[in-house]
């Protein structure tokens, strides 16, 4: 007869196997699926800051025309277009219609980057360079779309921002758009380039920044945000607040003097960086 305290022993390191296994494959399981969330999370704040870079580069190409540090912004310009291309070649969808002709526009408006290094005052490019950045823009927002879109609901990292902090994901980062955007616009005017136009769409983007801000405060029903009431959230706002009600009376002023000028650079760069605080405060709240 078999020793039955031997075979319980047996079976019971067996058993004690099986179940080790069954841990280690649930925890690969699991490590798999965050990876993933991670990865479309990556993509998607890539996709964020593809919008941002394509307003940034144009405005940086409108410094360089007006010979406005001219060794910082031709230095920063190449950065932003290296980092711009980067992110476009992972878009690997090339079935896409849009993707496609994102690929082709950024071919061209990478080439008169290179022209704008060469001659800054090339009117041509800077043309391009103006005119173009709204389509890549428009494509960027159209693919970003798309991609939410598919990944909704069908995954726990979706499931876990909708909907109030999915809304606050996907525009936490718009304010910095905005501030480039804002910047073209003022320089677009500077150079007397479509006054009337782009002197509407800096009051447009101005109201809409505005209304962001207030927003992630203290919620807004159409943008689908419901405020805050984090106190390092709403701490690191109050920054940004401050700043803004120093910048917007530059932005709206008709002619800046030099000085005025320097100091609405200066002070832009400075709410970029401290957006960026607000930016990856709210990441890690939304990921708790």
């Amino acid at each position: 007869m078999k020793n039955p305290i031997k075979t319980f022993i047996i079976l019971s390191f067996f058993n004690s196997f099986l179940f080790a296994d069954s841990i280690n494959d649930l925890s690969l399981m699991v490590e798999e699926v965050n990876q993933e969330e991670r990865h479309k999370k990556e993509r998607l704040e890539e996709l964020f800051e593809q919008r941002m870079l394509a307003q940034q580069m144009a405005k940086n190409a409108l410094l360089l025309s007006l010979d406005y540090k001219t060794e910082f912004y031709k230095k920063e310009l190449l950065t932003l277009a290296k980092r711009f291309d980067k992110g476009i070649k992972n878009l690997k969808d090339t079935e896409s219609q849009r993707v496609k002709r994102l690929h082709k526009t950024w071919d061209n408006f990478y080439k008169n980057i290179n022209i704008i290094m060469e001659n800054y005052h090339n009117t041509m490019a800077l043309k391009y360079i103006t005119e173009n950045n709204v389509l890549l823009l428009t494509d960027i927002d159209f693919i970003l779309r798309k991609k939410i879109k598919s990944s909704q609901s069908s995954d726990s990292f979706t499931r876990k921002l909708q909907h109030e902090n999915f809304m606050l994901f996907t525009q936490i980062d718009i304010p910095r758009s905005y501030i480039q955007k804002i910047i073209k616009e003022k320089l677009m005017i500077k150079k007397e380039l479509n006054i009337i136009e782009y002197r509407g769409n800096l009051n447009i983007t101005i109201f809409r920044l505005e209304r962001l801000l207030k927003g992630f405060r203290d919620g807004d029903k159409t943008l689908e945000l419901k405020g805050s009431g984090e106190q390092n959230f709403l701490q690191k706002l109050s920054i940004i607040d401050t700043l803004w009600r120093e910048l917007k009376p530059l932005y709206q002023k008709e002619v800046l003097s030099t000085k005025e000028f320097e100091v609405m650079i200066k002070k832009s760069d400075e709410f970029m960086k401290k957006h960026l605080d607000v930016v990856k405060l709210s990441n890690r709240i939304i990921d708790q």
